[in-house]
């Protein structure tokens, strides 16, 4: 491009371009214009069109409101309720001929149809395109016109469709059941078309179809007229443009080319560009180059003045160095200081500390309590590799990209080993520096083998711990399972029979008792109601007799019933699996969610989903309610979120893992999954 533009002549450029532009300019002002006037045809189309139909529709109200109405009055006494003349009573088919007769007058390149559903007429039958508009302006009462353009044998129509009259109860008579029509109306048009009608339904819909081949011709004719005039007025435009433009500017400049060309081959003429162009600029231009010429001799003779002063500056600035290397001799002897400095503060650290090459992994120094922890004499530690004192190899063989990108990171902890193959764990801080711009890294090595023994006892007693958890929560809902079917058979049963006894002294009594009585019995038959909600609360007895799947449905519907809040269970592929640990497991996780939702949530929608995903098994509890802070509550006390750990403790006893998400505003999902194996 670069060749081209410097190749060509800036004259040639010039017409080019323009040439470019204007032609792009004509092309688009003709496109434009043949649009517009394309859409102005149709726009004028469409108002056409839109007064045909207004037009034939109040033909068609003034004929079915006002004329025929009158008509069928004043035959009324003339004529028998199964008389039918298609000729005059149908509005339909007299505003068809009332049209017919229009269209035949004059030239009209326009068709009107009167379509329907189910039509009479096989002519006024609505094409699909019809039919979906008139089952729209049954659903749509604001809906009065739709317009597109269709093709037809080739040809582009615009396609007007317009809202008919809608049926009132009089149309019923011949527009609802066959059995209210006349007679006569069916031995002509049967017992199916045009009946089973409702009041307010729309009875037709006006179609008028207009060809627009004839309006386009018209729109692109104007427009090539139009593009032609422009493009002469354009062509005017640019030609004078150019006239202009090659006086002015391309003519000087190419004056002041040749008058350049002749100085460079000559450079005595360097004063000698006569005579000055027209033109500020230009001239201006030619001025400038005049004096920057005589500026140029001038420069010659400064240049060789000052390397002659600079001859002298370099013999001084030559004594100045002899009494800077002096100088420099004493800063070494001071570095030297600093140094021995720095090795003694380097080796007095109590930690070890590796210096090495962050690329090539290759040690660069250590200090002495390093060579004390791995048990190496300096100069054969220097020969190592980081991979020979570290036990984990493949962590140590590719540089950490975090420690190279920041100034220090505190790694995990690690395993490395001694001279003797003694592997014990330290933990390491790392940073980086350069030196001549090559990356060098250090790491703090601190042996850790005390805190992991102390470790290591902490996880038994967290075992421990966890394994008397596990036998709590066993012991409890073997507890709750006992209490359960205590009262449901015992304490249940009882107060039952006591209602029964009580309710059977009714007629033992005197009157003045009765009421006293009959508020005993409803004490005794609400506390076996509370007795008998404990004992499910405790434990469902149709978790054992029924399974997972049912007794959820049978809580969540008493849990909406008694919160209002709408739920919904999704369970795949669970219904033949048999686990004690894992229903019980499941219910108490619904169970508590429930409890925290109710509570705390503010929510309207709980969603909860089991499924099998190949060897295991999830599941989540979904609310829309209002959130809350993750990281905020688990600061807090424990004891305020016992039903959490209770739910997690409960995941882990089948191996799984329960996780809870949940933020401001955005509702809170708890999902977990257990492992399909703990299910066999």
């Amino acid at each position: 491009m670069n060749f081209f533009l410097n190749s060509i002549n800036t004259k040639n450029l010039f017409c080019l371009l323009n040439a470019t532009f204007f032609s792009l300019l004509v092309t688009i002002f003709g496109f434009v214009i043949a649009f517009n006037i394309k859409q102005h045809a149709l726009d004028e189309a469409q108002t056409k069109a839109e007064m045909i139909a207004d037009q034939y529709f109040a033909i068609h109200t003034y004929f079915s409101q006002e004329l025929n109405p009158s008509a069928l009055k004043t035959t009324q006494a003339y004529r028998s309720n199964d008389y039918f003349d298609p000729i005059w009573m149908p509005s339909t088919y007299a505003v068809k001929q009332i049209q017919k007769t229009i269209l035949s007058k004059g030239k009209n390149d326009y068709s009107i149809k009167n379509a329907a559903i189910n039509a009479r007429n096989p002519d006024n039958e609505a094409d699909p395109n019809e039919r979906q508009f008139i089952l729209q302006l049954n659903k749509d009462p604001d809906l009065m016109e739709e317009s597109f353009i269709q093709m037809i044998n080739n040809e582009p129509f615009l396609v007007l469709l317009t809202r008919g009259e809608s049926f009132e109860k009089s149309c019923l008579n011949c527009h609802g059941s066959p059995g209210q029509a006349p007679k006569e109306l069916l031995l002509i048009y049967g017992n199916i078309a045009g009946f089973n009608r409702t009041i307010g339904d729309c009875s037709h819909v006006i179609t008028i179809k207009t060809p627009l081949p004839k309006q386009y011709s018209k729109a692109n004719s104007f427009a090539l007229k139009l593009s032609v005039l422009f493009s002469i007025i354009v062509f005017c435009f640019f030609y004078g443009q150019y006239l202009l433009v090659n006086y002015i500017l391309f003519k000087p400049i190419s004056v002041l080319q040749s008058t350049i060309q002749k100085i460079s081959n000559d450079p005595e003429k360097l004063q000698q560009i006569d005579p000055l162009p027209p033109g500020k600029e230009l001239n201006q231009l030619v001025k400038t180059f005049n004096l920057m010429s005589q500026e140029l001799h001038r420069n010659m003779e400064e240049i060789e003045t000052l390397s002659r002063k600079r001859a002298l500056e370099l013999s001084a600035l030559k004594n100045e160095l002899r009494s800077k290397t002096d100088q420099s001799n004493r800063y070494e002897t001071f570095f030297k200081d600093c140094e021995k400095r720095y090795e003694t503060l380097f080796n007095s650290i109590s930690d070890s500390v590796l210096i090495f090459d962050a690329r090539t992994r290759r040690f660069i120094n250590c200090n002495k309590s390093a060579l004390n922890l791995y048990g190496y004499a300096k100069e054969k530690f220097l020969q190592l590799h980081l991979n020979d004192i570290t036990e984990e190899y493949e962590l140590s063989e590719t540089p950490n990209p975090t420690v190279l990108d920041s100034k220090k990171n505190n790694m995990l902890i690690q395993y490395h080993k001694k001279k003797d193959g003694t592997v014990f764990p330290v933990e390491i801080s790392s940073g980086i520096f350069k030196i001549d711009n090559h990356e060098m890294e250090f790491s703090i090595v601190r042996d850790v083998t005390g805190e992991r023994k102390n470790e290591a006892k902490i996880l038994r007693n967290e075992d421990r711990l966890r394994l008397l958890t596990r036998q709590l929560i066993k012991t409890r809902e073997d507890e709750c399972k006992r209490i359960s079917l205590e009262l449901h058979d015992s304490m249940g049963q009882s107060l039952t029979a006591a209602g029964f006894n009580l309710s059977l002294l009714g007629n033992d009594i005197p009157d003045a008792c009765q009421e006293l009585l009959a508020d005993t019995v409803l004490i005794v038959n609400n506390l076996a109601d509370q007795v008998r909600e404990l004992s499910l609360d405790l434990r469902p007895n149709m978790l054992d007799d029924l399974g997972l799947i049912p007794t959820l449905r049978w809580y969540l519907n008493k849990f909406t019933k008694r919160t209002k809040i709408k739920t919904t269970l999704k369970a795949v592929e669970l219904d033949k699996y048999k686990n004690e640990n894992f229903e019980i497991t499941i219910f108490r996780v619904v169970q508590e969610s429930l409890n925290n939702v109710q509570k705390h949530a503010k929510a309207r929608h709980v969603e909860i989903s089991l499924r099998r995903e190949g060897t295991r098994v999830t599941g989540s509890v979904q609310d829309d309610g209002k959130g809350f802070d993750i990281n905020k509550m688990f600061k807090t006390s424990d004891r305020k979120h016992m039903g959490m750990l209770s739910m997690k403790e409960r995941i882990s006893i089948l191996g799984g893992r329960l996780k809870i998400q949940s933020d401001k505003g955005q509702g809170t999902r708890i999902s977990f999954e257990i492992p399909f194996e703990r299910l066999l």
